[in-house]
């Protein structure tokens, strides 16, 4: 049975299931337990980052001692949970599918699953931590001779769910950033490096 107003009423049955006579009519209202369950973390609109693996802990502050259900939207769907675990204490800890903008909300209810408190919906968006980029070329301590060679060809190894990468060319014995630049892909060149001074450099990724 949902939320909402009932008519209830008894009647005594013969043994050939014919009904003689019917109690009055009584009604009964079927109302949402008054109480609260409120985000602890995340809250809303916030931006989190999981681990490695995309393990988050969700919290939240109740009124109610639990069970509960924990529900796990993306936030193009919001109707159609991704993920609906249970839960006995105000914590839950799950695996997100991916970097993304989500939306969890978590139910009060009882041990055969039926709701007697729906919490709010709140968003939140999470990000995986990337990955250090690996250099493919050129090795590490290879030398160049920068008055006959005009550029340097930089190439790594691509960092899944990274947008874009920020490259910075350092002299190592000036200890200065000489280039700054950012690329979508994951090859760049060191141009005009004929009118770089003689030293040592290092490529930050």
């Amino acid at each position: 049975m949902g939320l909402g107003d009932y008519y209830w009423r008894v009647g005594s049955v013969r043994k050939d299931g014919v009904i003689d006579i019917y109690s009055e009519v009584r009604r009964v209202d079927i109302a949402e337990l008054a109480g609260r369950i409120n985000p602890v973390y995340p809250v809303e609109g916030s931006e989190v980052e999981t681990d490695a693996y995309g393990t988050m802990e969700f919290q939240w502050a109740s009124d109610f001692e639990g069970p509960f259900r924990f529900q796990l939207y993306n936030s193009t769907r919001p109707n159609l949970p991704i993920a609906v675990l249970n839960a006995d204490e105000n914590r839950l800890e799950t695996i997100l599918p991916g970097s993304g903008a989500y939306i969890w909300q978590v139910l009060y209810v009882d041990r055969n699953g039926t709701v007697f408190k729906t919490g709010d919906k709140f968003s939140f968006a999470a990000y995986r931590p990337l990955s250090v980029p690996e250099l493919i070329s050129p090795l590490p301590g290879s030398n160049y001779e920068f008055k006959k060679q005009k550029q340097v060809d930089f190439l790594w190894k691509p960092v899944p769910e990274a947008q874009y990468y920020r490259i910075s060319v350092v002299n190592i014995d000036q200890d200065n950033i000489i280039r700054e630049d950012e690329v979508s892909g994951v090859n760049y060149s060191l141009k005009d490096t004929q009118k770089l001074p003689v030293g040592r450099y290092e490529l930050r990724i």
